[in-house]
């Protein structure tokens, strides 16, 4: 009996769950933020290494991106960073 409760009630959020509990799906139009819009980032690959003594941060870090339209720049979001070696 205990089984096939769990079974139903599995089978009751995997049915329910995206309109019931999840909302909307994800819409990148939109999604508040200042960012433009023709510019979308699909993945990131970060490594950080910390430096206790100095109180800082190193690493590395990239980003692929989808270009949704012709742009001339691109605008990143950054506070207190010094960028180096940006291809």
């Amino acid at each position: 009996m205990l089984n096939s409760t769990r079974v139903y009630f599995a089978a009751l959020c995997f049915s329910l769950a995206p309109t019931a509990w999840c909302g909307a799906p994800f819409s990148f139009e939109s999604a508040p933020g200042r960012l433009p819009k023709n510019v979308v980032p699909v993945s990131y690959d970060v490594a950080i290494a910390p430096n206790a003594d100095a109180l800082s941060l190193t690493g590395t870090e990239s980003v692929q991106l989808q270009f949704r339209a012709p742009t001339a720049t691109v605008q990143f979001n950054s506070l207190n960073e010094t960028l180096s070696h940006v291809l």
